[in-house]
């Protein structure tokens, strides 16, 4: 979903359209998105709020690259991603976010499966900041938890 109301953007659709079609679950951010087609966290945030605008609920794909990870920054990443994704949502809205961890390193033929104890880790931090969040209501968002 392009987060402009209309106009030339092949290959994307807008949240009007879909909101036309009855969809109610949009995917944003998903890493070969962020890849390919240089989608940016700002970028995704600005569908975030279009999704939202339109009634669509925004699942929210977060993760990092295996030299992210390797690095040690893993935890950064994921928190930057959601900051920035979820950065001006009103309260009364933050009850339609969804967010799915998926780490790029386990994506794909090449990918390592992520182990529980992986997914565990992540899954606390990822909650430990949805619970630090301002609005009391982002301790409703729903999560998916993928790993591999």
């Amino acid at each position: 979903m392009h987060w402009e109301e209309w106009g030339p953007y092949t290959g994307e659709i807008s949240a009007p359209m879909l909101e036309e079609l009855g969809v109610d679950l949009v995917e944003l951010g998903h890493a070969e998105r962020r890849r390919y087609f240089n989608e940016t966290d700002e970028c995704v945030q600005r569908k975030v709020h279009t999704a939202l605008k339109h009634g669509i609920r925004p699942l929210v794909c977060i993760g990092e690259r295996l030299e992210e990870r390797e690095s040690g920054i893993e935890k950064d990443i994921i928190s930057r991603q959601l900051k920035v994704a979820f950065g001006g949502v009103a309260e009364k809205d933050a009850s339609m976010l969804m967010v799915a961890y998926e780490p790029v390193w386990a994506i794909g033929e090449q990918g390592t499966a992520a182990s529980v104890e992986d997914v565990r880790i992540m899954s606390a931090h990822i909650r430990g900041l949805l619970e630090k969040s301002s609005a009391p209501s982002h301790r409703r968002f729903s999560a998916l938890w993928r790993h591999g």
